[in-house]
């Protein structure tokens, strides 16, 4: 005897999830021809993604699910794989990215993306009656009208399961051990004349990109002049190296997804309007050693995020010059070694 299920949206998923193609044209004929308030969906796919990677769960796993949704579920190639992540990450502990992403989009993703937790969990029928027979309790306190003019009509694609789990124990993230430079930090003030005559100077960058990056990150106001370099390669392969060398001092050795949220939030909260809080995530987690698909990140965009967590770090260290000026002329030594051509100031 199948579960008893207060509302008509969850009968409406039941039998979708159940492929019972009748009985849901048979509901939305009939109890929902009026529209409806879609809430148990929500609440369902949030109770799906709590149990397939839990709070603040395994970061590469997210991402590989959000990928594999986009190429393979039915209705996923509707949606971008970076608004996916967003929105399955905002449910289950990082709420801030639910900011980012159109609320409409988000809504619409959801259906779809339920069907594939539940493949992806490998719910029979009881239990997917039990996972709604949850969303309609944990929605219950919520007093929304039952529908009429003013209820949505949700204009939905009917999704079906595939039985095919989108995941496996390969997609999840390796121990990160690779050793990290301590942050450098200014030495204390000396307590007189002679010793600071004895501090060794904090080596500053020498190169027209590099300057232009240290103006950038300290909100230099005159900021130097980039003439010089003109089609933009330089200043890429700078902010890129910059970013990999800063993000490792910043962060503590194999960060857990908390760290690098924070710092992401950071980064995107100041500079809103720039780039997409999944891109400046993605480019963290590159420069910390992992494996993250950054080919749908345009140059453009990897740019600005650099220069963006660089600054944002910056702010966070007092926009202490003598430090960032360090961590930028050691990358630039970096870039000269590596074979890379950057001009001289």
């Amino acid at each position: 005897m199948p579960a008893a299920l207060r509302t008509a949206e969850g009968r409406l998923l039941r039998a979708e999830l159940r492929g019972d193609d009748d009985e849901r044209d048979r509901i939305l004929d009939t109890e929902l021809d009026d529209g409806w308030w879609p809430e148990v969906t929500s609440a369902a796919f949030t109770i799906a993604a709590f149990r397939r990677f839990g709070k603040f769960g395994d970061r590469h796993l997210v991402t590989t699910f959000a990928r594999r949704f986009v190429e393979r579920a039915p209705g996923g190639q509707d949606f971008a794989a970076r608004t996916v992540e967003a929105v399955v990450r905002g449910a289950i502990g990082e709420a801030w990215l639910l900011g980012a992403v159109d609320p409409v989009v988000a809504g619409e993703m959801m259906y779809p993306a339920l069907f594939a937790l539940v493949d992806e969990l490998e719910l029979d029928d009881a239990q997917v009656d039990a996972l709604l027979a949850e969303a309609e309790a944990a929605m219950a306190a919520v007093v929304l009208p039952p529908g009429g003019e003013d209820a949505v009509r949700v204009e939905q694609q009917q999704c079906h399961r595939t039985g095919q789990r989108y995941l496996t124990d390969a997609d999840r993230l390796p121990d990160l051990t690779r050793r990290m430079r301590s942050p450098w930090r200014p030495p204390a003030a000396p307590r007189s004349r002679k010793a600071l005559r004895r501090q060794a100077a904090a080596p500053e960058p020498s190169t027209v990109v590099g300057r232009f990056l240290w103006a950038l990150a300290v909100r230099e106001q005159n900021s130097p002049d980039r003439s010089a370099e003109t089609d933009g390669t330089e200043l890429m392969t700078l902010a890129l190296t910059v970013m990999v060398l800063i993000v490792r001092q910043y962060l503590p050795k194999a960060p857990d997804q908390r760290e690098i949220s924070a710092l992401t939030k950071r980064t995107w909260e100041t500079f809103r309007p720039q780039t997409d809080p999944i891109a400046i995530d993605h480019m963290v987690r590159r420069a910390v050693g992992e494996k993250t698909p950054v080919d749908d990140i345009s140059a453009g965009d990897r740019y600005t995020a650099a220069a963006l967590v660089l600054t944002a770090i910056a702010d966070d260290w007092g926009s202490d010059a003598r430090a960032v000026g360090a961590v930028i002329a050691e990358a630039e030594q970096t870039a000269i070694d590596e074979g890379r051509s950057l001009t001289p100031a």
